[in-house]
């Protein structure tokens, strides 16, 4: 009997020290083959031992030397897999400040690991383009939404969203997917979760806008119409990890893999 109470005091006490509030269970799947990086942008790992704000203190993994910037004394935190970017809700981020994210495209696949701490409000985890032409990943009272447009106020050629409701201090994989022809997908751990949103066949446009991690960087748009802000506005609170871009549409099965890889680019 003294020993089962041992066993049980042991477990209560090992249970109450584990307060990491980043900690993860493994999954059971796990991929060794390497992520196709063909037509890759930027692949992020943040794994930097710190962001002191100079140019190019993001690391580019990807090999391309595409590094950019951190903003307003971004930090470190434990992520999906090694380490990532905590994002506090203030303005800390990354410019995303690469003339390639200027140039138009046919397709593009965004893929990011996130933590949020809150989930109330309007707070941007990924902002890229501005009022006219724009592709967002956000966060708006507890629902997480894929967005793109072209050609906002008007004539809009297209205008459309996915979204699903997301808890708080959570780890959630998304990624969105465009293709002119194929349309518009969002897809979280791994699923896609509607089918595709037509984009009537149109390319994305040029953007010389800013863009962003963690937080509005200039002007936007968002699903409801709502436009305008500022730089660092609508601040993501959490952790950021393992983001990359592509200017080519992931299959179903590779953003699966993505997800089960956990984080394990």
């Amino acid at each position: 009997m003294n020993q089962l109470i041992v066993v049980l005091f042991l477990i209560i006490l090992l249970t109450s020290c584990d307060i990491n509030p980043y900690k993860r269970k493994e999954f059971s799947n796990f991929f060794n083959q390497s992520v196709d990086l063909t037509d890759n942008l930027i692949f992020y790992h943040f794994n930097e031992l710190s962001y002191p704000g100079t140019s190019g203190d993001i690391i580019d993994s990807s090999g391309r030397g595409r590094h950019c910037d951190s903003a307003n004394g971004l930090s470190k935190a434990q992520g999906i897999f090694g380490e990532g970017i905590y994002c506090d809700g203030s303005g800390a981020g990354i410019d995303l400040n690469l003339a390639e994210f200027d140039d138009g495209f046919d397709e593009r696949t965004i893929s990011v690991w996130f933590y949020a701490e809150k989930v109330d409000g309007t707070r941007y985890i990924y902002e890229e383009g501005g009022g006219v032409n724009g592709i967002n990943i956000y966060i708006i009272n507890g629902f997480l939404y894929g967005h793109t447009y072209k050609g906002f106020p008007a004539p809009v050629d297209f205008q459309v969203h996915q979204s699903l409701p997301i808890s708080s201090e959570t780890w959630y994989h998304v990624a969105i997917s465009y293709h002119k022809n194929n349309g518009f997908l969002m897809f979280v751990n791994g699923e896609s979760i509607a089918p595709a949103e037509s984009l009537n066949g149109f390319s994305f446009p040029s953007h010389g806008d800013p863009n962003g991690l963690c937080f509005q960087n200039g002007g936007t748009v968002r699903h409801d119409g709502t436009s305008g802000g500022s730089s660092y506005s609508n601040p993501f609170q959490g952790v950021l990890d393992e983001i990359a871009v592509w200017n080519r549409t992931l299959s179903s099965d590779e953003i699966g893999d993505l997800y089960l890889r956990q984080g394990r680019l």
